[in-house]
């Protein structure tokens, strides 16, 4: 009978840990959210100025930046702004490689990346210019014995609207950061 009351502590406090992480999870992201109210009224301005008619599915703010997460022309994007209302940047996910501009995606078929898997593509927009965003990877294809990963490359690709290669990162250590726009 002992053993039984044992059994059922550990599963009470198990329980009981999830319960806290459940609570601590859901507060974190309800203090990265925030309400349309609690934006500055320069910032909201200048999103209704740039994309009128889009509708706003919520706020939140990263790093001093006012970020909206938008239905912008049937596509959804995250736009940024700083705390005065100026604009920084437009990120909008791409699906497919064909969705690519041609000049684009002739350019990335052409480059010595192309024969890695494309797990990412974006098209970002910034007062410096217009870029699309691809992230490869080598499908971590060389494994050990236990087949596990020996080596995983992850490449940022950022090519101009023009087809230039602009720049070539190894983002093998984050790449969501760079999917998420957060570098």
């Amino acid at each position: 009978m002992p053993t039984v009351n044992i059994s059922i502590m550990k599963i009470s406090k198990s329980f009981l840990t999830v319960i806290i992480i459940l609570i601590v999870v859901t507060s974190e992201i309800k203090a990265q959210a925030m309400s349309s109210t609690s934006v500055p009224e320069a910032v909201v301005a200048s999103f209704n100025k740039k994309y009128p008619g889009s509708k706003i599915k919520r706020w939140k703010t990263k790093e001093n930046k006012f970020i909206a997460k938008a239905e912008i022309n049937d596509h959804t994007s995250s736009v940024a702004f700083d705390k005065n209302g100026e604009w920084v940047s437009t990120i909008s996910r791409i699906r497919w490689t064909r969705q690519l501009p041609p000049v684009v995606y002739n350019a990335y078929k052409k480059s010595k990346y192309n024969a890695l898997n494309v797990y990412y593509i974006a098209r970002i927009e910034k007062p410096s210019g217009e870029y699309y965003r691809i992230i490869v990877d080598d499908r971590n294809s060389r494994a050990d014995s236990n087949h596990q990963p020996l080596f995983k490359t992850d490449k940022l690709l950022e090519f101009k609207a023009d087809g230039i290669l602009a720049q070539v990162m190894d983002v093998s250590d984050s790449p969501a950061d760079y999917m998420r726009g957060d570098k």
